[in-house]
């Protein structure tokens, strides 16, 4: 299985820092040059926020980070391989990752595309149809679960991406997991639990990460990738229309899970260094920070 690494070229010690951990595993790892946010013109940022669901416009760090992980998918297609793996390069792997990444038997039939990562936030999971793999469990992953940071996606899979990523704009681990929108319909995501990954902002936040620095310093000044003033004209007028019936829609689902299916909530662990690592030490107000961080710093500015 190939390991699409994505990565900036400014970043060199991010790059440094994910073969460190593969160094010795024989895994393939093919690097993907992330798409800079900030190299994007003013008329291709209007054109990606068009695209867009959210009420606040995507800033250009979201969109640099979306075509990142489009450029990868595309890469995947064009491979022709049955699975690829799709990382960035922050991430902190778990202690056998290498068995799971160095070949895909382990993989249902019904698979599409698995969550590997953790945020270590509470998130739902359904029963039904939940497997082994390895030593860790697989389920249906119910609801968001923020991190783009590592996942696996199936040639098949990564064509429904491309197909959607033609019309629509998202923040990408929205794109993918969220169970109100098309991909995670079409794909029914998986979730490995314990998780195979987390990215570095989440053990930091512990005080166990590497705080590795962000391409994007945090606070004001024209060099922050904040998000861009709020939708007007026709814009802002499809964002009105299209907000409710998208409400609608999403409550519609959760009530019918509610209803008809089994789940479970919890935080998704992950073992590293022989530790298995719950998140129980984050706060919420490192959690926001952190999805900040994410936000702006992930991958490709």
């Amino acid at each position: 299985m190939i390991c699409y690494l994505i990565n900036l070229e400014r970043t060199p010690e991010r790059l440094a820092h994910f073969m460190a951990q593969v160094e010795g595993h024989n895994l393939e790892v093919a690097r993907v040059e992330a798409v800079d946010g900030l190299a994007l013109s003013a008329a291709e940022i209007r054109q990606w926020q068009e695209r867009s669901t959210v009420w606040s416009p995507l800033s250009s760090a979201e969109i640099g980070c979306f075509l990142s992980h489009r450029e990868a998918w595309s890469m995947v297609v064009e491979r022709g391989e049955p699975w690829a793996f799709i990382a960035e390069d922050d991430i902190h792997l778990s202690d056998d990752f290498g068995d799971f990444l160095n070949n895909a038997d382990w993989l249902p039939a019904d698979a599409a595309l698995v969550k590997a990562e953790t945020s270590f936030a509470r998130i739902e999971m359904s029963m039904k149809g939940c497997r082994k793999a390895r030593m860790h469990r697989m389920c249906r992953l119910a609801s968001d679960h923020t991190g783009s940071g590592g996942y696996f996606v199936s040639r098949t899979g990564a064509e429904v991406l491309l197909r959607l990523a033609d019309t629509v704009c998202e923040p990408v681990d929205r794109f993918l997991f969220s169970p109100d929108l098309p991909a995670a319909q079409a794909l029914r995501p998986y979730q490995l639990d314990p998780a195979l990954c987390t990215q570095d902002c989440y053990l930091t936040a512990q005080g166990l990460g590497l705080g590795l620095k962000g391409n994007i310093p945090w606070g004001g000044g024209p060099a922050t990738a904040t998000r861009e003033p709020k939708r007007t004209g026709t814009a802002k007028l499809r964002h009105e229309v299209l907000r409710p019936l998208l409400q609608l829609a999403a409550l519609r689902r959760r009530l019918c899970r509610g209803a008809f299916r089994k789940s479970i909530t919890k935080a998704v662990r992950i073992r590293i260094g022989g530790k298995l690592l719950s998140g129980k030490r984050r706060s919420t107000g490192l959690m926001a920070r952190c999805r900040s961080l994410i936000m702006i710093t992930n991958t490709a500015v």
